[in-house]
């Protein structure tokens, strides 16, 4: 079996600013004493901008490295430029991967795991 290996983009890391004032909603998320906040918003309405806004007032006083897991592979890639070697950005699928080889196991992909649940499911093969 051939392996594949992938390139890894290289990135040029950004100093965050903010460009636009925050909302009285995103002030109070920014300025939350909680460390772990959890928020929901529409497309567009600056979850990404309030989260990194969050992180650098946070990280001033912080003394630790911050660790932001986000779903969304698009997301993390907009992000990257704004990690640090105290903050690390990742997609919660990367993460469980590096857990993966980190514990020296070889994750099992099922490549035929869409059909095998059409057959079980449905009941048909749709290769046939």
């Amino acid at each position: 079996m051939a392996k594949t290996t992938y390139k890894k983009k290289e990135i040029k890391t950004k100093e965050w600013k903010l460009k636009y004032p925050l909302t009285e909603e995103q002030e109070a998320i920014a300025n939350s004493p909680d460390p772990s906040v959890m928020g929901e918003a529409v497309a567009g309405s600056g979850k990404s901008t309030t989260m990194l806004e969050m992180l650098s007032r946070k990280m001033v006083d912080f003394d630790g490295k911050a660790f932001l897991t986000l779903f969304s592979k698009s997301l993390q890639e907009e992000l990257a430029p704004y990690a640090t070697p105290r903050l690390s950005i990742t997609t919660k699928h990367a993460l469980g991967l590096k857990l993966f080889y980190a514990n020296r196991i070889k994750p099992f992909v099922d490549k035929n795991k869409s059909r095998n649940l059409i057959i079980k499911d449905l009941g048909f093969d749709p290769s046939s």
